[in-house]
Order: structure tokens, then sequence, then C-alpha cells
């Protein structure tokens, strides 16, 4: 994650939306990246490498949209889940 901020320790989470079916019947789901800080002054640049547990979410394999902030999306496919976290 790229931010800015007045100090370091930002932490972040996400707010998944809904499994939809595309228009082409492949499966997507929308995420918003949620800033712990999100009302901090814009003063100096930070970068942070950011994991994510994908165990709850309920349609694999799926096309991911992140939203970060206006304007700054990406796009991801997650990969059907291996055969332990199958039930």
């Amino acid at each position: 994650m790229m931010y800015s901020g007045t100090n370091p320790n930002h932490t972040f989470s996400l707010k998944w939306g809904r499994c939809k079916t595309a228009a082409d019947g492949s499966p997507q789901i929308s995420a918003n990246v949620i800033d712990s800080q999100w009302q901090d002054a814009e003063q100096n640049d930070y970068q942070t490498t950011t994991r994510f547990n994908l165990g709850k979410l309920k349609c694999w394999p799926v096309n991911v949209t992140l939203r970060s902030a206006p304007r700054y999306i990406y796009q991801l496919q997650i990969p059907a889940p291996p055969a332990s976290m199958q039930q």
C-alpha cells in the first residue's frame, strides 16, 4: 500500500461487497480498502506490504476489484482455494 500521512502507523482492512455474476458469467466481487487513519494529514509518503486473509471469502475463483481511493482501482483474479481449504 502506498499512502500519505503524518506517521507510518496506518493499518488497512477490507470491506467486501457481495459475490455477483458478471455479464460473461464469471464470478466477481469488489472490496474497499479502509485506512485506519483516513483523516491523517498528507504530509509524508509511505509504503507498506499488507496481507489480507481470504479464508472467509465465499466465492472462489473470483475476479476482484479493489478500491483504495477515488480513481485508485486494482483488479486481480483469485484462483480456487487449495484442497485443504475446501469443505
